[in-house]
Protein backbone atom coordinates (compact mmCIF):
# COMPACT_ATOMS: atom_id res chain seq x y z
CA UNK A 1 0.00 0.00 0.00
CA UNK A 2 1.25 3.13 -1.09
CA UNK A 3 1.59 6.21 1.30
CA UNK A 4 0.61 9.70 1.01
CA UNK A 5 3.44 11.51 1.92
CA UNK A 6 3.50 15.18 3.54
CA UNK A 7 -0.45 15.51 2.64
CA UNK A 8 -2.34 17.81 4.36
CA UNK A 9 -6.29 18.27 4.09
CA UNK A 10 -5.64 21.61 2.30
CA UNK A 11 -5.31 20.67 -1.35
CA UNK A 12 -1.99 21.91 -2.99
CA UNK A 13 -0.36 20.78 -6.42
CA UNK A 14 -0.27 17.05 -6.16
CA UNK A 15 3.16 15.42 -7.99
CA UNK A 16 3.56 11.63 -7.98
CA UNK A 17 7.40 11.31 -6.80
CA UNK A 18 9.49 8.23 -8.40
CA UNK A 19 9.16 6.73 -5.30
CA UNK A 20 5.60 6.35 -5.76
CA UNK A 21 4.42 8.71 -2.82
CA UNK A 22 1.97 11.75 -3.28
CA UNK A 23 3.08 15.10 -2.65
CA UNK A 24 1.49 18.05 -1.98
CA UNK A 25 3.60 20.72 -3.10
CA UNK A 26 1.88 23.22 -0.31
CA UNK A 27 3.53 20.91 2.66
CA UNK A 28 7.06 20.61 2.00
CA UNK A 29 7.88 23.90 2.84
CA UNK A 30 11.19 24.45 4.88
CA UNK A 31 11.39 26.36 7.91
CA UNK A 32 13.39 29.76 7.68
CA UNK A 33 17.38 29.16 8.27
CA UNK A 34 17.21 32.30 10.78
CA UNK A 35 14.54 30.50 12.61
CA UNK A 36 16.30 27.28 12.71
CA UNK A 37 19.75 29.21 13.84
CA UNK A 38 18.02 31.39 16.25
CA UNK A 39 16.65 28.38 18.67
CA UNK A 40 19.52 26.35 17.96
CA UNK A 41 21.65 29.18 20.05
CA UNK A 42 18.44 29.83 22.41
CA UNK A 43 19.30 26.07 23.23
CA UNK A 44 23.53 25.93 23.44
CA UNK A 45 23.76 23.96 20.40
CA UNK A 46 26.59 25.36 18.25
CA UNK A 47 24.71 23.21 15.66
CA UNK A 48 22.14 20.57 14.95
CA UNK A 49 23.24 17.03 14.70
CA UNK A 50 20.22 15.63 13.58
CA UNK A 51 17.23 16.99 11.37
CA UNK A 52 14.49 13.94 12.27
CA UNK A 53 12.20 15.52 8.87
CA UNK A 54 14.78 16.25 6.34
CA UNK A 55 15.19 16.08 2.93
CA UNK A 56 18.31 14.88 0.65
CA UNK A 57 18.33 19.14 -0.21
CA UNK A 58 16.78 20.42 2.45
CA UNK A 59 18.13 19.38 5.57
CA UNK A 60 19.17 21.45 8.59
CA UNK A 61 21.72 19.21 9.82
CA UNK A 62 24.39 17.50 7.95
CA UNK A 63 22.24 13.74 9.20
CA UNK A 64 18.63 13.49 8.80
CA UNK A 65 15.93 11.12 8.62
CA UNK A 66 12.86 11.49 6.18
CA UNK A 67 9.68 12.26 7.45
CA UNK A 68 7.63 9.60 5.24
CA UNK A 69 10.01 7.03 6.22
CA UNK A 70 13.10 6.51 8.37
CA UNK A 71 12.23 8.84 11.47
CA UNK A 72 9.41 6.67 12.99
CA UNK A 73 11.08 3.38 12.37
CA UNK A 74 14.97 3.69 12.96
CA UNK A 75 16.34 4.36 15.84
CA UNK A 76 17.67 8.53 15.88
CA UNK A 77 20.83 7.51 17.73
CA UNK A 78 22.82 5.85 15.24
CA UNK A 79 24.82 8.76 14.81
CA UNK A 80 25.46 9.55 18.68
CA UNK A 81 23.48 12.56 18.44
CA UNK A 82 22.81 15.44 20.97
CA UNK A 83 20.40 18.09 19.65
CA UNK A 84 17.69 17.18 16.88
CA UNK A 85 15.50 19.68 14.78
CA UNK A 86 12.05 18.42 13.70
CA UNK A 87 9.61 20.41 11.60
CA UNK A 88 6.99 17.70 11.48
CA UNK A 89 4.14 17.62 8.62
CA UNK A 90 0.80 18.90 9.72
CA UNK A 91 -1.24 16.78 8.04
CA UNK A 92 -3.68 14.45 9.75
CA UNK A 93 -6.24 12.91 7.34
CA UNK A 94 -3.81 12.53 4.09
CA UNK A 95 -4.99 13.61 0.73
CA UNK A 96 -8.29 13.37 0.22
CA UNK A 97 -9.95 10.95 -1.47
CA UNK A 98 -11.79 12.96 -3.64
CA UNK A 99 -8.25 14.32 -5.25
CA UNK A 100 -7.07 11.16 -5.30
CA UNK A 101 -9.44 10.38 -8.04
CA UNK A 102 -9.28 13.13 -9.39
CA UNK A 103 -5.80 12.89 -10.50
CA UNK A 104 -6.80 9.39 -11.82
CA UNK A 105 -5.66 7.84 -8.58
CA UNK A 106 -7.40 4.70 -6.73
CA UNK A 107 -8.01 6.30 -3.14
CA UNK A 108 -8.10 2.46 -2.01
CA UNK A 109 -4.61 2.05 -2.79
CA UNK A 110 -3.32 5.00 -0.78
CA UNK A 111 -3.21 5.41 3.39
CA UNK A 112 -3.27 8.33 5.25
CA UNK A 113 -0.07 10.12 6.07
CA UNK A 114 1.06 9.60 9.89
CA UNK A 115 -0.78 13.04 11.90
CA UNK A 116 0.95 14.94 14.20
CA UNK A 117 0.74 13.28 17.50
CA UNK A 118 2.65 10.37 15.56
CA UNK A 119 5.73 12.37 14.87
CA UNK A 120 5.28 14.08 18.21
CA UNK A 121 4.99 10.50 20.48
CA UNK A 122 7.92 9.57 18.36
CA UNK A 123 10.15 12.31 19.31
CA UNK A 124 9.11 12.37 22.84
CA UNK A 125 9.82 8.77 22.92
CA UNK A 126 13.55 8.81 21.37
CA UNK A 127 14.43 11.68 23.33
CA UNK A 128 13.74 10.46 26.70
CA UNK A 129 15.13 6.87 25.62
CA UNK A 130 18.39 8.67 23.99
CA UNK A 131 19.04 11.76 26.54
CA UNK A 132 18.44 13.90 23.33
CA UNK A 133 17.18 17.81 23.38
CA UNK A 134 14.77 17.79 20.84
CA UNK A 135 13.28 21.22 18.97
CA UNK A 136 9.78 20.50 17.42
CA UNK A 137 8.25 22.94 15.30
CA UNK A 138 4.30 23.06 15.40
CA UNK A 139 1.35 25.24 15.24
CA UNK A 140 0.69 27.20 18.53
CA UNK A 141 -2.54 25.35 20.16
CA UNK A 142 -3.98 24.64 23.45
CA UNK A 143 -6.27 22.20 22.23
CA UNK A 144 -6.86 18.63 23.72
CA UNK A 145 -5.15 17.11 21.06
CA UNK A 146 -1.66 18.87 21.77
CA UNK A 147 -2.10 19.56 25.31
CA UNK A 148 -0.34 16.14 25.81
CA UNK A 149 2.48 17.13 24.23
CA UNK A 150 2.66 20.49 25.69
CA UNK A 151 2.77 19.24 29.42
CA UNK A 152 5.93 16.87 28.45
CA UNK A 153 8.00 19.65 26.90
CA UNK A 154 10.82 21.27 29.19
CA UNK A 155 10.53 24.31 27.43
CA UNK A 156 7.85 26.07 24.71
CA UNK A 157 9.02 29.06 22.72
CA UNK A 158 5.54 30.98 21.50
CA UNK A 159 6.23 32.37 18.19
CA UNK A 160 4.53 34.66 15.83
CA UNK A 161 3.48 33.56 12.31
CA UNK A 162 6.30 31.47 10.41
CA UNK A 163 6.66 32.20 6.69
CA UNK A 164 7.79 28.87 5.38
CA UNK A 165 10.07 28.86 1.87
CA UNK A 166 8.64 26.60 -0.71
CA UNK A 167 10.59 24.09 -2.64
CA UNK A 168 11.97 26.50 -4.72
CA UNK A 169 13.68 28.77 -2.27
CA UNK A 170 10.81 31.36 -2.38
CA UNK A 171 9.39 32.78 0.81
CA UNK A 172 5.59 32.35 1.04
CA UNK A 173 2.76 33.87 3.00
CA UNK A 174 2.39 33.24 6.61
CA UNK A 175 0.20 30.03 7.34
CA UNK A 176 -2.95 30.99 9.80
CA UNK A 177 -2.14 31.42 12.93
CA UNK A 178 1.00 31.49 15.14
CA UNK A 179 3.54 28.78 15.45
CA UNK A 180 5.66 27.08 18.84
CA UNK A 181 8.77 25.27 19.10
CA UNK A 182 8.36 22.28 21.61
CA UNK A 183 11.61 21.00 23.23
CA UNK A 184 11.33 17.72 24.36
CA UNK A 185 14.51 16.52 27.15
CA UNK A 186 15.86 13.60 27.96
CA UNK A 187 16.80 15.00 31.55
CA UNK A 188 14.18 14.26 34.22
CA UNK A 189 12.68 17.99 34.94
CA UNK A 190 10.92 18.19 38.27
CA UNK A 191 8.47 21.32 37.39
CA UNK A 192 6.02 22.16 34.65
CA UNK A 193 7.50 23.65 31.20
CA UNK A 194 9.29 27.06 30.71
CA UNK A 195 7.27 29.23 28.05
CA UNK A 196 9.59 31.61 26.42
CA UNK A 197 7.83 34.44 24.50
CA UNK A 198 9.45 34.61 21.36
CA UNK A 199 12.91 34.56 20.03
CA UNK A 200 14.66 37.27 17.80
CA UNK A 201 15.41 35.90 13.86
Amino acid sequence: MKNTGRATERVGDLQVGQDGYVVMESMRWRTPPDLVEAVAQHLGAEEWDLDACGEADASVADRWLSADRSCLVWEWNMWDVRYVWMNPPYGAKGVPRATLRSIGENPDDYKPFPGLDVFLDRAYAQTCRYGLTTACLVPASMDARIFRHLARAREVILLGRVRFIDVHGVEQRSPPGAHMVLVFSGLKRETGPKWTLGLEY
